[in-house]
């Protein structure tokens, strides 16, 4: 069938609104931040949050190595590497994610000591927000699962969602629990999108949780 000017737009409409919505889920903690508690709690903040963001990257790394071939799989009806090739790539993502927050987190204090006193004392941000990393390293790359499956619609809800229980848990906890309070909106919220991603991957026919690479472990031990 012809694709018209409207059929794009159409087509591209949820896309947009879901990258809208990450956008704001990834970036409104520190607007808020700065909002309620000025530039001094930003910039502890902004310390806390880019450096456990790190780990962000190996959910960026495996997404952009597995997508094509997610989506040829998909495309082509081969179901069972489909889900073999998504399984991997949840794994790929998680234990690395794991690994690394639990480095970063035990490393954090000694890197914030570099910063002076008034940092190291908020070093207890990073596990928080850890969480919600580990949460989406939880699911992998398969963030884009449903929009890549054809599924736009229930990828733009997920992420709309998502975004605005950031907004609102942000205006709501920052006033009354301060750093800790945009930490907790942020993992919520993290976990909040993480939870859907995955029920909607099983309603695709698609097992999202990672799984122990025990005959990898066997080989290298």
């Amino acid at each position: 069938r012809t694709a018209t000017p409207v059929t794009w737009a159409l087509a591209a409409l949820p896309i947009v609104l879901a990258q809208t919505f990450e956008l704001l889920t990834q970036n409104f903690d520190m607007i808020a931040v700065s909002y309620f508690m000025g530039a001094d709690a930003t910039g502890i903040y902004f310390a806390a949050l880019k450096t456990i963001a790190l780990l962000a990257f190996v959910n960026f790394a495996v997404g952009a190595a597995t997508a094509n071939r997610v989506v040829s799989l998909h495309a082509a009806g081969r179901t069972a590497e489909f889900e073999a090739h998504i399984q991997g790539a949840v794994n790929l993502a998680f234990w690395p994610t794991v690994f690394g927050a639990i480095a970063l987190v035990l490393l954090w204090p000694l890197l914030l000591s570099l910063f002076g006193k008034d940092f190291t004392s908020h070093a207890y941000l990073t596990g928080i927000l850890a969480v919600g990393f580990v949460a989406k390293g939880l699911i992998g790359s398969g963030r884009a699962l449903p929009q890549r499956a054809g599924q736009q619609r229930p990828c733009a809800l997920i992420l709309t969602g998502a975004g605005i229980l950031n907004i609102v848990l942000n205006v709501l906890l920052i006033p009354v629990l301060g750093l800790a309070g945009a930490a907790i909106a942020t993992s919520a919220s993290f976990v909040a999108l993480a939870l859907s991603v995955y029920f909607v991957a099983r309603r695709l026919g698609v097992s999202m949780f990672p799984t122990v690479p025990w005959s990898t472990l066997a080989r290298l031990f």
